[in-house]
């Protein structure tokens, strides 16, 4: 019997739109292909010929974890971000066992402290604010340091929500 998937942009659309959750890159991580239940595009059936005799052959490789993108949503379930549509598909129907991919998940708010929520809107206000004050600066090393600040500030962004995510 074949799968049914679901829309990912609907299911992502749907978890966004609600504004009850704030979202959190996970990193690449372990998944069981069988939690995948959603696909973001139309596949190409010559690319899963190509990528099923090729698992066939040589078994299967996580040589670029992030080119699986997947969004793990509130309820369960993996729904395919931007990349490896055609790798969920493969790997459920070749009964693979675990895949590593590139996740995000969403941290429901209504777990969260209103000094953690306070927290994460200052940082995001200071990127915003450094991202608008850096159209200013052409090719020039004030620029390239705004750069660098923004990256330092939204990696310890994130590193912060992951503490939140786990801890709910």
């Amino acid at each position: 019997m074949s799968k049914k998937w679901l829309d990912s942009d609907q299911e992502i659309d749907r978890i966004q739109n609600s504004n009850n959750y704030i979202s959190v890159e996970l990193g690449i991580i372990t998944v069981d292909p069988t939690e995948i239940i959603g696909l973001s595009r139309k596949l190409e059936e010559n690319d899963l010929i190509y990528l099923r005799n090729k698992i066939i052959n040589m078994g299967w490789k996580d040589i670029n974890p992030r080119g699986i993108s997947l969004v793990l949503r509130p309820e369960g379930g993996y729904v395919v971000g931007s990349g490896g549509n055609h790798r969920a598909i493969i790997s459920n129907e070749l009964g693979i066992k675990e895949i590593t991919a590139e996740v995000i998940a969403y941290i429901d708010k209504s777990k969260m402290t209103d000094e953690e929520k306070e927290h994460i809107r200052l940082e995001e206000e200071k990127i915003s604010e450094l991202n608008r004050s850096i159209r200013q600066y052409k090719g020039d090393e004030k620029r390239y340091r705004l750069i660098e600040e923004i990256a330092a500030l939204e990696f310890a962004l994130e590193e912060y929500k992951k503490g939140i995510y786990y801890r709910t």
